[in-house]
């Protein structure tokens, strides 16, 4: 297993612990190349000085010369303090799982859903 996905793990489970918190905000500034856009809101932390982000994005995957389809995928990207990329972490298949924890501890859900049954 490489270092990256190692790491991703790590903030995956670390997420899911809540040692990792993770703050949102809209995508709305947010400028992609290529004609990406992003889907979902941003999220941001802060790890030992060092900010990441996380967003879901889209992007189109073409088929032929002139056929595309919108594909989408999850991005983790370490960024300055002015919210630029600074670097942007290969993509693998954990960065899904991360990207669910993300959501989850951010929305509340798990909290709402243990009150509402008690």
């Amino acid at each position: 297993m490489d270092k990256q996905h190692e790491f991703i793990q790590k903030l995956t489970k670390e997420t899911i612990r809540k040692q990792i918190i993770w703050s949102d905000k809209l995508s709305d500034k947010l400028n992609l190349p290529n004609e990406e856009r992003a889907i979902s809101k941003l999220y941001i932390t802060e790890i030992q000085g060092k900010k990441f982000r996380l967003y879901e994005f889209q992007y189109k995957l073409y088929t032929d010369l002139y056929e595309w389809l919108w594909n989408q995928r999850v991005r983790l990207e370490l960024i300055d303090n002015n919210d630029i990329r600074i670097y942007e972490f290969d993509y693998n298949y954990s960065l899904n799982d991360l990207f669910d924890a993300v959501t989850r501890t951010t929305s509340g859900i798990d909290d709402f859903i243990d009150d509402f049954l008690k």
